[in-house]
């Protein structure tokens, strides 16, 4: 819907509620609980993966020493390489959650920050737009359409809770809201991997914003100066302020030309349609429906929205990954499209169907919530990620004392991190924060390329492998190093006597039950409750017997 026309001097006499209207805050509590009822449903269970990890480890070891870690002294590829832990402030306090409540702590935070989004969401909506009918549909479709942002704990969860605000305080011209969401737009440089872009988003609203005032297009005062150049500044000039200062900026600058990215594939820009999954596909055709959609009924004078629809269209087509938060950014712009195409029905009695929509979001918060509520329970303890399981290779390494330097799956590389903190890794899920681009590389293609992988391993000092059974470089490796364990999905090997001894003398200690990655991160006791004999009884699944296999 169009903007009012400020050139207006008469004002239309306020029209009463009709009997047995909803009022606004319950109409407002209405939409609010089906979009978080729908969110919290569709991600009550919460599977896992290597990456928690590495954040949790994080955390561990800044309670440890109290210091915030500068360089990566967990691996023995590039011992000493520069560390920029973007989410440091996540990691601690998902460590102090878990090491409270263990898995429930980590899960119960994942609701949290998704109740922040869904409100933020939830809040941009109703700003820019004023039917029932239209707030309801843009926002049951958002929060339908983010559920894979909200499936893993990491890091982008709280991205996606401070793009909401932002993008609430933008559009709404809230300013408590602008003022809350600067400083933390600078505390939060990386911004979901958009490298900067929420001081861009941040800017551009502001003065997209002031722009509008001056040209007289919003129907608003002009804000105060500082709102426009202030704020940026004040954003700017937090990103000093987290541990890691002024290489928070200029490694995210940096990061963002490193070719090793692509490496990833979440950083697949959307142009390369061969390569894309059936599920991107779908994003992209509805990404192209909204865009077609607001350039025949976006107001051009909107320009805060047509800013969030480029910043929308540009990131997501720039990586896969940011596909995931392009609904915070088109819902207002859907919304005030929508409701602009609506209003040419004439037939249409708004009116009713938006009270109709009201009672309704009504009936889906209450059957919804409750349906959740119901689900708390089972909920609170992680599920498999369905991938492949080292889990039972790494209880191998910790049940008979083995570390040392070891040459993982690079998807690995984050649960060793955590469950085996006396070994040193090759790569982990940390990616360029932590290794350059060469070292990924050269983890992720082992096997792979034209390079000899025993040659490679040896090159670095390798004492023990951790790889997938159907790694391609597992042949050529077992010529010099020993299989230890091996199961439909892991294999461990070692080129130590004494480990060798271990499994020639019979010695070798195996978990009594088979273990899952969520079973080292279920307990505030740590990783180590995964494998103590207690809990595994408890457990009662029994070791796949491929573990008595060789390769």
């Amino acid at each position: 819907m169009a903007s009012p026309d400020p050139s207006e001097d008469v004002q239309a006499a306020p029209v009463p509620p009709e009997p047995g209207a909803p009022s606004g805050v319950s109409s407002w509590l209405s939409l609010l609980g089906a979009g978080l009822g729908l969110a919290l449903v569709s991600n009550a269970f919460t599977p896992v993966n290597s990456d928690l990890g590495w954040t949790l480890a994080f955390g561990r070891e800044w309670a440890n020493t109290g210091v915030f870690p500068q360089v990566n002294d967990e691996t023995f590829t590039e011992p000493g390489h520069p560390l920029v832990m973007y989410q440091w402030a996540f990691n601690v306090l998902l460590y102090a959650l878990h090491a409270r409540w263990g898995a429930a702590g980590v899960i119960a935070a994942k609701w949290g920050w998704m109740a922040l989004t869904v409100a933020g969401l939830a809040a941009s909506i109703r700003a820019v737009a004023t039917g029932g009918l239209v707030r309801m549909v843009v926002l049951l479709a958002s929060v339908h359409f983010m559920w894979m942002g909200f499936e893993l704990v990491r890091a982008q969860i709280v991205s996606f809770a401070l793009i909401a605000l932002v993008v609430y305080a933008g559009v709404s011209g809230n300013r408590r809201a602008l003022w809350i969401s600067a400083p933390l737009v600078g505390l939060s440089a990386n911004f979901h991997g958009g490298f900067l872009a929420g001081w861009f988003l941040l800017a551009g609203l502001c003065g997209a914003r002031m722009l509008e005032a001056r040209l007289g297009w919003s129907g608003e005062k002009p804000p105060h100066w500082s709102e426009w150049t202030v704020l940026p500044g004040v954003a700017a000039l937090s990103s000093l302020l987290t541990p890691y200062g002024p290489r928070l900026v200029t490694e995210t600058l940096r990061l963002s030309g490193d070719p090793a990215r692509l490496l990833d594939r979440e950083w697949i820009p959307l142009w390369s349609v061969g390569t894309l999954v059936y599920t991107e596909k779908v994003a992209l055709v509805l990404l192209a429906l909204s865009l077609l959609l607001a350039l025949v009924f976006l107001p051009f004078r909107r320009l805060r929205l047509w800013m969030l629809l480029v910043l929308a269209v540009g990131t997501s087509l720039s990586a896969s990954r940011h596909l995931r938060m392009a609904p915070l950014l088109l819902a207002p712009v859907v919304a005030v499209s929508l409701e602009a195409a609506l209003a040419r029905v004439k037939t249409l009695r708004m009116d009713r169907l938006d009270a109709l929509a009201v009672k309704l979001s009504g009936v889906l918060a209450l059957a919804l919530l409750a349906l959740w509520a119901l689900r708390v329970p089972e909920a609170l303890g992680f599920i498999e990620w369905p991938f492949r399981n080292p889990a039972n290779a790494i209880a191998v390494m910790r049940l008979n004392g083995l570390s040392g330097r070891v040459w993982n799956d690079f998807d690995w590389g984050g649960l060793l991190l955590w469950a085996a903190p006396d070994s040193r890794v090759a790569c982990d899920g940390r990616h360029v924060m932590a290794y350059s681009g060469e070292m990924i590389a050269t983890n992720i293609n082992l096997g792979y390329d034209k390079k000899d992988p025993l040659a490679t391993v040896e090159r670095y000092g390798t004492e023990l492998v951790l790889l997938r059974r159907d790694d391609p470089a597992l042949p050529r490796l077992t010529s010099r190093f020993t299989v230890l364990y091996c199961d439909e999905d892991a294999c461990l090997l070692s080129r130590r006597p004494e480990d060798i001894a271990l499994l020639r003398e019979g010695k070798l200690r195996r978990p009594e039950n088979f273990l899952f990655v969520s079973d080292y991160f279920k307990s505030a006791r740590g990783p180590d409750a995964a494998w103590d004999v207690t809990v595994q009884k408890a457990a009662s699944r029994l070791v796949s017997p491929a573990s008595r296999a060789e390769l």
